[in-house]
């Protein structure tokens, strides 16, 4: 989102905007903490996201102190500007490490200084010194706990009695009753002072304080901006239809906006962005560490090198982008008249806008600008809301080209077409999207006459918003699919048929209104198939639908003809081609009388390939049973007396069979020359389609 100067920073004193080093440390800096930062700008964005920008008045090397919630944190590391024209800044706020990191290099654990008596135990060896009851001093030899029970033996209670050496003589003190009791080492104490300082930070989940130290200057104004989690802004539109013998109706849009913030806004100064930009969370916060190998000790070994990730030569490089300036970014901003809209009708001259009553009187809305990303509105009132609460009020009231259609969207409507207005956006700025109410100017008031869903709408282009079922315009529609055939060919044995199918869908609209109605007609687009009617010229298109407009007069039906044509191709092999596929082929419609008497020579000299087909493989059967029974008589043979009945028998039946095998053999001879001719015919035929 774009960042602008703050009012009290002119061009001569050009602000110096420096990022903020973020700096861990585990306390905030000691600099006395003297002003305030005060949210006076805020732009709500559509990403989830919004930028947050505090001023505070300084004087000197000031500290600010600031307290952020803890969801907030990852954000504010990522986007916190500081803008300063004295210099840099410098931001601290207490460090995330875990308890186990913080522990780590500590005689004791966390589970220790959770009870003074572990915390003793666990400094086995320390120095310390007691004031009361008695004075005492020396190295901790032990704490052991103790059970003892009131002078009646009815009350059983625990106490800690320590033991100290000093100078070769132990001494005993029970802990519970101690006073005064140090450490003598400083460090340690110290040690304690830090683990119990990260308890308490990691158990805080309040927020975390933040210190803003500031450059050393005189007296000036500071602004700090983030980016963090803000909820998405709502644009709700009320819009009128034109007058009667006007083309321009009203459109006022509305924001719905929530402070979330956890504190309340006074005079916020509110933008509101319509751009998407990509955002996204990332745990800055969070202490990261990155896993290394575990290697031996080197013995004469050389250190490992860096990994190879490929090259590229100089000229390879991509070129860096010139920097652009931030008001390069920006558009000429809307005209603004009485808190209305003035938008322009051509080049030269723009005309006023007269206030609908239906949707009370202009308001004073917002100051327009068109930024690359997306519009942005700056509301041009203050914004006051309390923390937590919600609240809406116009953003844009501006007169739109809007007129009544009837819409209908064929697979998604029944047989009435939708009540639309179709609106044009001729402003220089994008609408963002958002829903539409629509109100009627009756002489009894507004008249609610349905809802919409407003898609973004950039300048100069038009949209459809369907506010319900029109009563007035039925819709009937009927389809009829046919084919017709478009041409024949035969190349190396291959035919190939060309079809044109055609889909034709007769839609009868009925206007029963006195009025004449204009109609918008979307008819659904598919795959492969192209329109031919209407012309092209007469249609656009709309995502997967063709769209068709056109006026049906008052009391009146009209009939609109959609046709859409799709071209197929079907090729077969000259010897793949069967008696069944011909007669498929020439039963279809669209084959006239002509094809199939062009197409007669082909379908007999088929069927007569089909009979030699069948005819050679009926002969090939008969000679396969042939042999394999002259296997069966020939081990017969083998199994009689040589020269007995059975064996002359057996001889004769050989024999004949030889003499059937030998006919056979001439015939499918005969009849695979037969084939031969019958193929080079058919090829011939095919040729002549």
């Amino acid at each position: 989102m774009p960042i602008t100067p703050a009012p009290a920073f002119t061009r001569a004193r050009a602000t110096r905007i420096i990022l903020g080093t973020i700096m861990y440390s585990t306390a905030l800096a000691s600099t006395a903490l003297s002003a305030e930062l005060a949210l006076k700008r805020t732009i709500l964005g559509a990403g989830g996201v919004g930028y947050f920008e505090y001023v505070a008045e300084v004087n000197g090397d000031e500290t600010i102190a600031w307290r952020a919630r803890i969801d907030q944190v990852d954000d504010i590391l990522k986007s916190m500007v500081v803008m300063d024209e004295a210099g840099p800044a410098v931001v601290t706020l207490p460090g995330k490490a875990s308890l186990q990191t913080a522990f780590a290099s500590l005689p004791f654990n966390e589970g220790d200084v959770e009870r003074l008596p572990s915390l003793i135990a666990a400094l086995q060896g320390a120095e310390i010194s007691v004031e009361a009851p008695r004075k005492l001093s020396g190295r901790i030899v032990n704490a052991v706990t103790e059970t003892v029970k009131d002078k009646d033996d009815m009350t059983v209670s625990e106490r800690t009695r320590v033991s100290l050496i000093a100078d070769g003589k132990i001494e005993q003190f029970i802990l519970e009753q101690a006073e005064g009791l140090t450490f003598s080492d400083k460090t340690l104490g110290d040690q304690v002072n830090a683990a119990l300082s990260a308890v308490r930070s990691n158990r805080d989940r309040s927020g975390r304080d933040i210190a803003i130290r500031l450059a050393k200057g005189g007296k000036r104004i500071i602004r700090v901006g983030i980016v963090t989690e803000a909820p998405v802004w709502k644009a709700a539109y009320r819009l009128s239809l034109p007058k009667k013998g006007e083309s321009k109706g009203r459109l006022q849009g509305w924001v719905v906006l929530e402070n979330m913030t956890g504190n309340p806004w006074k005079d916020v100064t509110v933008t509101l962005s319509a751009a998407s930009p990509v955002t996204f969370r990332q745990s800055l916060y969070e202490p990261y560490y990155v896993a290394r190998p575990e290697l031996a000790p080197p013995v004469s070994r050389t250190a490992m090198p860096r990994m190879d990730h490929g090259q590229m030569t100089l000229e390879q490089q991509a070129p860096v982008a010139a920097a652009v300036p931030m008001d390069g970014l920006r558009r000429p901003r809307l005209q603004t008249a009485n808190g209305a809209k003035v938008f322009k009708e051509s080049m030269d001259e723009a005309t006023s806008y007269e206030a609908s009553p239906a949707l009370g009187s202009l308001a004073n809305t917002s100051e327009s600008t068109e930024n690359v990303a997306g519009s942005s509105f700056t509301l041009s009132a203050p914004v006051s809301v309390g923390a937590g609460e919600s609240m809406t009020m116009p953003f844009t009231d501006l007169p739109i080209e809007a007129e009544s259609i009837a819409w209908f969207q064929a697979g998604i409507a029944g047989r009435n077409a939708w009540h639309a207005v179709s609106v044009k956006n001729g402003g220089d700025v994008t609408l963002p999207a958002g829903s539409v109410t629509l109100y009627e100017d009756t002489k009894d008031g507004p008249l609610f006459s349905g809802e919409a869903q407003l898609a973004i709408l950039p300048a100069g282009e038009n949209r459809l918003l369907g506010f319900g079922a029109d009563q007035k315009v039925t819709v009937g529609k009927e389809s009829e699919q046919t084919g017709r055939l478009v041409g024949m060919k035969a190349v190396k044995g291959i035919v190939t048929i060309e079809k044109q199918l055609r889909w034709t869908t007769k839609y009868r609209i009925k206007n029963t209104s006195d009025q004449p109605r204009r109609i918008v007609l979307e008819h659904a687009r598919n795959s492969g198939w192209q329109l031919q009617e209407p012309a092209k010229d007469k249609a656009t298109l709309a995502g997967d639908a063709y769209r068709i407009q056109f006026d049906v007069p008052a009391n009146e039906t009209k009939t609109q003809v959609v046709t859409l044509e799709r071209p197929i191709q079907q090729s077969i092999a000259i010897d793949q081609l069967t008696t069944d596929w011909i007669g498929e082929f020439l039963s279809a419609p669209e084959i006239d009388d002509a094809t199939r008497a062009k197409f007669a020579p082909v379908a007999s000299l088929v069927s007569h390939k089909a009979d030699l087909d069948s005819r050679i493989e009926s002969m090939n059967g008969q000679k396969q049973s042939i042999v394999e029974d002259q296997g069966r008589l020939r081990e017969n043979l083998r199994a009689v007396p040589n020269g007995s009945d059975l064996a002359r028998l057996y001889s004769q039946k050989l024999l004949d069979q030889e003499k059937n095998l030998d006919k056979l053999e001439t015939e499918i001879a005969k009849a695979k020359s037969d084939l031969n001719t019958a193929r080079n015919a058919l090829a011939e035929a095919v040729a002549k389609l």
